[in-house]
């Protein structure tokens, strides 16, 4: 039997595509299964290649100028577009998916399918209209099991899309955060601190004008690493891409903003006592890379729609009122 190639296009944001990562998993284990003769293709956006890569579990291509101008002559028989974004412009497959945009007037789509997305600037995604798509059962197994935020549950339509059914789905998948090796996370490059340390993060991958929904106050946050510091001896290392903020003057603070890359992003992460900050894309990072965090969250969907995949690793705290609360859980979480 003919293979179909399948093309899955992974969003252009950090926490996005981590999120996409479960349902590339089930149509693996779907695939092997049941012998299927799809041949699935993750297509990822150069800056975010090596950081999946990485994971030796993926069967990822680099998103650009060579394999949009490839698709024209080897076009996929179907092609999943997880964002509607510009930069997937010239893409070309027999059959697209994807969620048209009124503001992207030149991005057109063969099906508008049954899983939803969002947009940068209001979530589409709810309990309620999961519930008239995806059945009942498979929510619930996604939920109540895995712990799954919305934006990993709405992609599981794509197993739909392709002609799985819901018990399918629901008697193969199996996912756990020892399905990705962290061997390869490596970089004897990177200047590690030699003491223990934890990673804060006072940014968030977003424009100024969704600073308040997606930050928290930043002088908390140097509160918290001072605490931190002087209850247990770590020293504190800042990431991110904002050098205009300036950081205390302390021997127990080490910037790191503004020089890494997402692979050595993921490198120093794996290497740390874990994560603290804002629910942004290092997070997530930190997630893949199986350590334990603590993150604030100020609006409901954003803590409901975008939680890290292995949910058990992430303390999420929702519109934090004091350092004293906060710093709570960064005990109990970090186990020191």
């Amino acid at each position: 039997m003919k293979q179909e190639k399948i093309a899955i296009i992974f969003p252009t944001r950090i926490g996005d595509s981590i999120l996409s990562l479960p349902v590339i998993v089930c149509l693996q284990q779907l695939n092997e299964k049941y012998n299927s003769n799809l041949d699935v293709n993750v297509l990822i956006y150069p800056y975010l290649l090596k950081l999946f890569a990485s994971l030796k579990c993926l069967n990822v291509r680099s998103m650009n100028l060579a394999e949009k101008l490839k698709s024209r002559a080897i076009p996929a028989d179907r092609a999943f577009f997880i964002e509607t974004t510009y930069k997937n412009f010239g893409y070309h497959s027999k059959k697209s998916y994807g969620i048209e945009n009124s503001f992207k007037k030149f991005l057109k789509f063969s099906v508008q399918p049954r899983y939803l997305q969002y947009s940068s600037n209001q979530l589409f995604l709810t309990y309620e209209n999961l519930k008239t798509f995806l059945p009942g059962n498979l929510l619930e197994f996604l939920t109540d099991k895995y712990g799954f935020s919305l934006s990993s549950i709405s992609l599981f339509g794509i197993c739909l899309e392709l002609g799985y059914s819901e018990k399918q789905i629901i008697d193969t998948f199996n996912f756990s955060s020892d399905l990705f090796s962290l061997d390869e996370f490596n970089d004897e490059s990177l200047a590690i601190p030699e003491k223990p340390y934890l990673i804060f993060c006072i940014e968030a991958g977003y424009s100024k004008k969704h600073m308040d929904e997606r930050c928290w106050e930043i002088e908390k946050y140097f509160e918290m690493a001072e605490k931190c510091y002087r209850d247990f001896g770590y020293k504190i290392v800042f990431i991110g891409m904002n050098r205009g903020i300036s950081l205390p003057d302390k021997n127990y603070i080490e910037d790191y903003r503004g020089k890494l890359n997402l692979f050595q992003l993921a490198c120093l992460l794996k290497k740390s006592a874990g994560y603290v900050g804002n629910d942004t894309g290092p997070l997530h990072i930190a997630n893949l890379m199986k350590k334990r965090s603590v993150a604030a969250y100020f609006a409901e969907n954003n803590k409901l729609g975008f939680g890290p995949i292995f949910a058990g690793l992430n303390t999420q705290v929702f519109q934090p009122e004091s350092v004293d609360d906060f710093y709570s859980y960064i005990v109990k979480t970090m186990q020191i």
